[in-house]
């Protein structure tokens, strides 16, 4: 393969943002303020939660506002799980010292090296690839500590925390805003990295926008009053079946929507909830059940995130005891029946308020 054309920014006058993320550090470099702008709201709750205590490589991501120089011809797409009839979304090519991916709907196009990732494209039109980039690296850089990343929401209540994970995956977001409306915080939506230690688990977030359907508008007040007069007479009085088949999407940064109140980047992991929802199902009554340890273990797999083509070791590292050791650690239940958010989240505040009593209890016997 012949040489792929490389860009770059002057480091020496180039807008630059430094930062630490849960320890890891970063250097952003782009060739548009608005860019760093971006990176800096969405990492903006880390800086000011965390004390910077950086350790391990630096991460650098350059990121170029401009139309991509990569001949796309020279690209293979990659066939959707949906079906092979549905078109790519995602492209690539490998190369000498890395690899090429280009995300065909927005035309962004992420080159992954060793030393540094360059993502290049209309940025300022497509924020939410420079945070693909980021959890991808973030999550990569996190992994090589010993952490798992799960697929699911995750939120906390005086540092004792919660993760749902299965789906649908619209479900699952309309049901962690209703427990912000619970009084727990939003750690993440749609990424959680955890890891156990010192015989807990840890849970920390990704600094993704938030991506809500409808019914998760509709679960929060703070939510809610950012629709329109005609979005909300259109969405209220449908049911969770005709909400989950309308299309569109709110994209919206978690801080500026419940304040600095209604978040954290981590916590204590204390419980998992996976979620068996079938969204067209109508009959039968929503069922809470505590998950036995072999399918408390099945669920943790079935929930384990890989990036795909944006990990060049091409395969996530052996995972057997980690999920065991969670499985151990948490407690964990499983939801089935129809969906029904109200339900489900009167009953985890419960649980989680009648665990958080025992843990008192025990404490002050000198058991726990």
């Amino acid at each position: 393969m012949s040489t792929w054309p490389d860009r770059t920014v002057a480091s020496d006058d180039a807008p630059t943002l430094l930062f630490t993320i849960h320890d890891v550090p970063f250097v952003v470099r782009a060739n548009d303020a608005a860019v760093i702008a971006h990176v800096a709201r969405l990492v903006q709750r880390y800086r000011a939660a965390e004390i910077p205590t950086a350790a391990g490589p630096q991460q650098e991501l350059i990121a170029i506002q401009g139309v991509p120089l990569i001949d796309t011809d020279r690209l293979k797409d990659v066939p959707r799980r949906s079906g092979a009839r549905k078109p790519a979304r995602v492209a690539t090519a490998d190369r000498d010292d890395g690899r090429v991916i280009l995300r065909r709907e927005t035309g962004v196009v992420t080159t992954i090296r060793s030393g540094a990732w360059t993502i290049e494209g209309d940025l300022r039109a497509h924020p939410g690839e420079v945070t693909r980039a980021l959890d991808a690296m973030l999550s990569l850089a996190l992994v090589e500590r010993g952490y798992l990343t799960l697929k699911g929401s995750a939120l906390t209540r005086n540092g004792r925390g919660i993760a749902l994970v299965g789906g649908p995956d619209t479900a699952r977001r309309a049901l962690a805003v209703t427990l912000l409306g619970r009084g727990f915080r939003w750690v993440t939506e749609d990424s959680l990295l955890v890891r156990v230690s010192a015989g807990q688990v840890e849970m920390r977030g990704l600094p993704g926008l938030l991506r809500l359907g409808p019914a998760a508008m509709l679960a929060h007040p703070a939510l809610r009053a950012l629709l329109s007069d005609d979005e909300r007479a259109r969405y209220e009085g449908q049911t969770w079946r005709d909400l989950r088949e309308i299309e569109a999407r709110y994209v919206l940064e978690a801080a500026d929507v419940f304040g600095a109140d209604g978040i954290a980047t981590s916590g204590v992991l204390e419980m998992i909830v996976a979620l068996r929802w079938k969204g067209g199902e109508t009959e039968g009554t929503t069922t809470i059940a505590p998950l036995a340890r072999s399918d408390a273990y099945e669920a943790l797999a079935d929930a384990t995130r890989s990036y795909g083509l944006y990990d060049l070791r091409g395969a996530l590292p052996a995972n057997f005891h980690r999920l065991q050791r969670i499985a151990e650690t948490v407690t964990m239940h499983a939801v089935s029946g129809p969906v029904d958010l109200q339900t489900v989240a009167d009953a985890l505040v419960t649980d989680e308020a009648e665990t958080a009593a025992y843990d008192i209890a025990a404490t002050a016997n000198g058991t726990h």
